[in-house]
């Protein structure tokens, strides 16, 4: 059972007892039978009347959908501030800002029914922050395990060619079963043919896909592209800036409460692989200068993506006009 179908139960549930809420079990027993209600029947003066319950549930949705937008627009977005005023109630809405639980009311007789429900993944797990203060998009060392990958090599042959060989060629062991690791928790959120076009794309394409996957894995970066870099594109800035990153994720911080303490290192380091991937990525010229660069998407990772219906990630790497 995936969320959608949880929030369709709630509703279903909400207008299935919305008649007999508030009695007691004896009397919707003798009422209805010893199954007690088991269809539609009227109440409030419809048959499927909603309650207070799915109301609220639309209020929240609506917050989220308010907070998501105004983040993807404006690249900043502190949601428990974003507020609701219908009538006589006003609704303050907290939630983790990368769980987009994305909902769309619609209009069904006279009932209302979430009909779209999205799902995503904290930003803020530790797996993926990993990943992201260790190395940046790292390409020729993916490209190399994208083709292990492929292969089907045993967990054996893996530690022979990562630690043994050192194909990916770096100074330590340690090192090179890092970066291995990385690039394999990268790649494993995507499909087999998006490791295809790592392994036997140009360099373009090739970068391209692994900043697909890197965004899939940690997407406190691809939050940072679809916002506050898309946003600097809209307002035709020539470079970004430094306080750009600290102030995204100064944000995030403060909106998740479950968020880690970084120390001052590791948020220094945080912003050093967040402009280094920009750079390779070929959003800055570099990481100094960090003068923006239009990029356009390889049509190969476009339709990658599209056919597997990876909207998030799109719409991370469609930031340029």
């Amino acid at each position: 059972m995936n969320r959608l179908h949880r929030i369709k139960g709630c509703l279903l549930g909400d207008a299935l007892g919305a008649p007999v809420e508030f009695r007691k079990w004896n009397t919707i027993r003798a009422e209805f039978g010893p199954r007690g209600i088991v269809d539609f029947t009227t109440g409030y003066g419809i048959s499927g009347a909603i309650t207070d319950d799915t109301q609220m549930m639309l209020f929240t949705a609506e917050g989220l959908l308010r907070a998501y937008i105004r983040g993807s627009s404006r690249g900043m977005c502190h949601v428990s501030g974003v507020t609701r005023s219908y009538g006589y109630l006003s609704v303050v809405f907290f939630t983790d800002p990368m769980v987009f639980a994305l909902a769309l009311p619609a209009l069904d007789r006279q009932n209302v029914a979430l009909v779209a429900v999205a799902e995503s993944k904290s930003f803020m797990s530790s797996q993926s922050l990993n990943s992201f203060t260790r190395c940046s998009l790292i390409v020729p060392e993916t490209r190399v395990v994208a083709a292990m990958l492929l292969q089907g090599v045993s967990k054996q042959e893996w530690q022979r060619q990562i630690v043994e060989l050192n194909v990916l060629q770096k100074r330590t062991a340690k090192t090179a079963t890092t970066y291995a690791s990385m690039a394999r928790s990268r790649l494993e959120t995507m499909d087999s043919e998006l490791w295809e076009l790592v392994r036997d794309g140009s360099l373009p394409v090739a970068t391209q896909a692994v900043l697909a996957a890197t965004v899939k894995f940690s997407p406190l970066f691809g939050d940072f592209l679809r916002t506050v870099v898309r946003d600097q594109f809209r307002r035709f800035s020539t470079h970004l800036e430094p306080r750009h990153w600290n102030a995204f994720l100064e944000d995030r911080l403060h909106t998740n409460l479950d968020a880690p303490t970084f120390s001052d290192s590791t948020r220094i380091k945080l912003r050093q692989n967040a402009m280094r991937m920009l750079a390779e990525a070929g959003f800055i010229d570099d990481t100094r200068s960090l003068r923006l660069r239009s990029q356009h998407i390889e049509p190969a990772v476009f339709h990658f993506l599209h056919q597997h219906n990876e909207q998030y990630v799109l719409d991370c790497l469609q930031v340029c006009p």
